[in-house]
């Protein structure tokens, strides 16, 4: 049961969408687990302001070993049509191996260094160049506290370089991210407009309005608005899961237009 309308994010929302008006910009959204983070990049991606504009979008995954700039491969791989006639240095030709789908338009890959640290230079400065070739384009990097080392390297190198055409959203949870990743954008230009954005949890009148449009239902009301806030934590999805939960036990039930419930006492979740 997803809630069909953006509840308590309003203000952070269009706090994204004036940031999204002026390039080159970076937004950072950070909250806990299940406070809507991803809702909130979404619903930025859906909104006119941003119409016109690349996507690319790529997540961290939690798994024992991350791929090396796995989330940035993921952002590009499938954008070789985007990337047709672009007027690419040679230095673009170091992504061959990184990113084969790109081969047929990207250069002749160059003579790579022997020198290890020159060589992932030579590939970040690669990335940026392909990046800025998009035109104006939004790269979307979730989940970063699971960020491998070397995309936390790549985006903290980005900052320093962002193409003038280029806006970046990064998410994470706070309480999991390490301070490299906590520094990416600790040292950005004045050139650059920045957004820090920390998702609250919601209140019980929030709930209260998201519950009403899952359940697609006039109102609910506001005791069982504060109970479920209190039991859910006020994190979004959480809310979303017990009623679910709710529904699938039969402690809410389909009546007359709208939802009855048991009494609270009864909601044992």
């Amino acid at each position: 049961m997803i809630s069909p309308v953006l509840v308590g994010r309003e203000k952070e929302l269009a706090r994204l969408v004036a940031l999204m008006a002026t390039a080159p910009s970076v937004a950072v959204i950070e909250g806990e687990a299940g406070i809507g983070k991803s809702r909130l990049a979404a619903e930025l991606l859906g909104d006119p302001a941003v119409a016109g504009m690349r996507v690319l979008r790529g997540a961290c995954v939690q798994i024992r070993e991350p791929f090396p700039l796995g989330p940035i491969v993921e952002a590009l791989r499938g954008r070789a049509t985007d990337l047709a006639g672009a007027e690419l240095t040679p230095v673009a030709g170091a992504l061959r191996d990184l990113l084969p789908e790109l081969a047929g338009v990207l250069p002749e890959k160059p003579r790579l260094p022997d020198d290890r640290a020159a060589e992932r230079h030579r590939i970040f400065r690669a990335l940026a160049e392909v990046m800025a070739a998009f035109g104006p384009a939004v790269l979307v990097v979730e989940d970063l506290h699971w960020a491998d080392e070397q995309t936390i390297e790549f985006l903290t190198y980005l900052m320093s370089v962002l193409p003038g055409a280029l806006r970046v959203v990064l998410t994470y949870r706070g309480e999991e991210a390490p301070a490299a990743v906590r520094a990416i954008t600790a040292r950005t230009t004045d050139a650059i407009g920045v957004a820090h954005l920390v998702l609250p949890p919601l209140d019980a009148a929030q709930t209260q309005i998201m519950a009403s449009a899952i359940l697609e239902a006039d109102h609910v009301t506001a005791e069982f608005a504060e109970h479920l806030c209190a039991r859910a934590s006020g994190l979004p999805l959480a809310v979303q899961e017990l009623l679910a939960l709710l529904r699938g036990r039969g402690a809410l039930i389909k009546w007359e237009g709208g939802w009855a419930r048991r009494a609270l006492n009864e909601l044992d979740v």
